[in-house]
């Protein structure tokens, strides 16, 4: 089964079934989790390898954006920048700071939203 989708770009564009449900699938998902995490207080902890820095953020810190990241920076999931997984408490991720990547010289807390 096929539905068909006028975009301006594309007059014929056919979306195959399975393919829209999954992609409205993982939307439902995602709206679901930020609405879960939103009303809890969580820590997201970004290293960048390059410049060897670290920082905690809240995950409502503009730049954290609950683990994502700010719109258009590169979530090629390289291992020389990235976001951790959320964590509950500073402590917790502070710990995952100490352990994770214990030479990096230039770590602390986001200066934005000073968790």
């Amino acid at each position: 089964m096929c539905l068909h989708f006028l975009e301006p770009d594309k007059p014929d564009t056919r979306v195959d079934a399975v393919t829209l449900s999954y992609q409205l699938g993982v939307i439902l998902l995602s709206v679901h989790w930020r609405k879960y995490t939103i009303g809890r207080m969580s820590y997201y902890v970004f290293h960048a390898s390059p410049i060897s820095r670290e920082r905690i953020h809240k995950g409502s810190c503009q730049h954290c954006n609950y683990g994502t990241g700010q719109p258009g920076q590169d979530k090629t999931g390289s291992a020389n920048t990235g976001w951790s997984k959320q964590f509950p408490t500073v402590a917790a991720a502070q710990q995952h700071m100490n352990t994770k990547f214990p030479n990096f010289k230039d770590t602390g807390p986001c200066q934005i939203c000073k968790p």
